[in-house]
């Protein structure tokens, strides 16, 4: 037995030292497997960090396109905000201008109804004169106000204006 410790560790001791000469004796082809297979997964973390490059600057641009459209739809929505206060503020004026319409009918109609009645029995016109006619038509309807526009005073004042010239004109050859 005593003989059979050393012999194993003989034979243990030459397969640990023909270990390394074996693996020296190792085909060249595994190596230059082993380079190549280095190679391409060289070209390939190459390629995929460049295509994670790519898909940065992908998201960078997506990302400002966002921001883009983000900014539109806000730009979007204060003009739907402005055009809907506008439009209820054209509704109001709408209203305001249907009721006063409605008043100018009534107005005109009842102006209407009195000149008819005017028509069909007029006054004697020893009685009313020319330029108090108006008031005759006021008189049968009350209803009736007059409207001061820009248009009339200027009419009034030029009325106004004629009779004092008038006036002037009699003391003048009288």
């Amino acid at each position: 037995m005593r003989r059979a410790i050393p012999l194993s560790l003989a034979l243990l001791t030459g397969f640990v030292c023909a270990a390394p000469a074996m693996s020296n004796q190792a085909p060249e082809s595994e190596l230059s497997r082993i380079q190549a297979e280095y190679r391409d997964e060289t070209v390939r973390a190459r390629r995929l960090r460049a295509d994670a490059d790519a898909a940065k600057t992908e998201l960078a641009q997506l990302e400002r396109r966002l921001a883009s459209l983000r900014a539109d739809e806000q730009t979007g929505d204060r003009q739907i905000d402005d055009q809907r206060a506008r439009l209820q503020q054209l509704t109001e004026r709408e209203a305001e201008l249907v009721t006063d319409l409605a008043r100018e009918r009534g107005a005109q109609g009842r102006l209407l109804s009195a000149l008819q009645m005017m028509s069909r029995r007029p006054p004697p016109p020893l009685l009313v004169p020319a330029d108090k006619a108006i008031d005759t038509v006021r008189a049968v309807s009350p209803s009736i106000s007059p409207r001061r526009s820009p248009c009339s005073l200027s009419v009034v004042s030029s009325r106004s204006e004629d009779r004092t010239a008038r006036r002037r004109m009699r003391m003048i050859s009288a």
